[in-house]
């Protein structure tokens, strides 16, 4: 009886035959275990090298990744021919990091350093850029402008010392403009007038608003509204020659407060503001009534008083009555009988 074979059958050659994928790293299929997963794609098709994945673009420079945003804009613009607008911004951090430097631990009163504020390093490439090329051109306008935006975009923010710089620019460049009856230059000395004052520089804005007052009287503007600009010039001093003289009378300064009391007075009534000339004129009151002038203190509360009644305040009247009593009573107490009554 022929013996039984046990062997299993002998493979096919086709399933001894390895598929071209399927073979070893050596290249012998026969090496090969059956039935074991596929480790993964060959070194030549490594997902690290197909297209479309962690492929990296060759048209960017690489140190604009490692370079800080003021180096990356300070090159851009000497790359591209804007000397003038590097110059002014490189100046203008300068001299902030100088301030910084100078103030000490204070320094954190004195807002950021621009040169860390992608933003507004942003926006003055943007406005000078543009100034320069308008100055190129001969186009002043367009470069006061500019610079007027500068001016305006700053004026709120916490880098506020920006915005006074560029009122100076764009009155340095209003002075260069032609007819426009210096309309320009006035408007950037009112500006400037308003940056100071905002900043507690009162000597300094009530330069800039008596320089816009004599303009604005001479040529006689008109706002796009159809206002004065000789009215709204007028308010201003009124404004700030009031602040002065109160400054001035929290020192003691008494004489001099009153002369810049007069001065308010002048002007709101130039300016037609009968309303605000009451008011300067009951401030003035109450001034020469602290300097024992009782005389002049009666006569510029019953000025007020008139114009109290005139506008039907009840409660500037309250308040006109109330010094006319109190300067009348002091006016008796020293001496000098009963003041005379108109």
């Amino acid at each position: 009886m022929a013996a039984t074979n046990v062997l299993p059958p002998l493979a096919t050659s086709r399933s001894l035959t390895a598929s071209p994928q399927h073979q070893s790293r050596n290249g012998d299929a026969s090496t090969r275990v059956p039935g074991r997963a596929r480790r993964g794609p060959k070194r030549s098709e490594s997902p690290f090298t197909q297209k479309g994945i962690f492929s990296f673009p060759t048209n960017v420079d690489p140190s604009s990744y490692h370079n800080t945003a003021l180096h990356n804009l300070c090159t851009d613009l000497l790359e591209k021919g804007f000397h003038t607008s590097f110059i002014e911004i490189f100046t203008l951090v300068e001299k902030q990091r100088l301030q910084h430097e100078q103030a000490g631990p204070a320094a954190i009163l004195l807002g950021p350093l621009i040169e860390y504020e992608p933003s507004t390093l942003d926006e003055l490439k943007s406005q000078l850029t543009r100034a320069e090329m308008a100055k190129r051109f001969g186009n002043l306008e367009a470069v006061y402008t500019c610079q007027r935006n500068l001016a305006q975009c700053f004026t709120d923010s916490k880098n506020v010392w920006l915005s006074a710089h560029f009122y100076e620019r764009c009155l340095e460049t209003a002075l260069g403009v032609k007819g426009d009856s210096k309309k320009k230059e006035g408007e950037a000395h009112c500006s400037l007038g308003e940056s100071w004052e905002k900043r507690d520089e009162l000597e300094k804005a009530c330069h800039h608003f008596e320089v816009f007052h004599q303009l604005a009287k001479k040529y006689k503007w008109h706002s796009e509204e159809g206002d004065s600009l000789h009215a709204v010039a007028c308010e201003h001093l009124r404004r700030i020659y009031t602040s002065i003289a109160e400054q001035l009378y929290a020192e003691d300064e008494i004489e001099q407060a009153i002369s810049y009391l007069k001065k308010a007075r002048e002007a709101s009534k130039e300016g037609g503001d009968s309303h605000e000339e009451g008011l300067a004129c009951y401030r003035l009151g109450n001034a020469l009534q602290s300097i024992e002038d009782y005389d002049g203190a009666i006569e510029y509360h019953r000025s007020y008083l008139e114009r109290c009644r005139y506008y039907g305040d009840l409660s500037g009247m309250g308040s006109a009555y109330q010094s006319l009593s109190r300067a009348h009573e002091r006016y008796v107490t020293a001496g000098r009988g009963r003041p005379h009554m108109h």
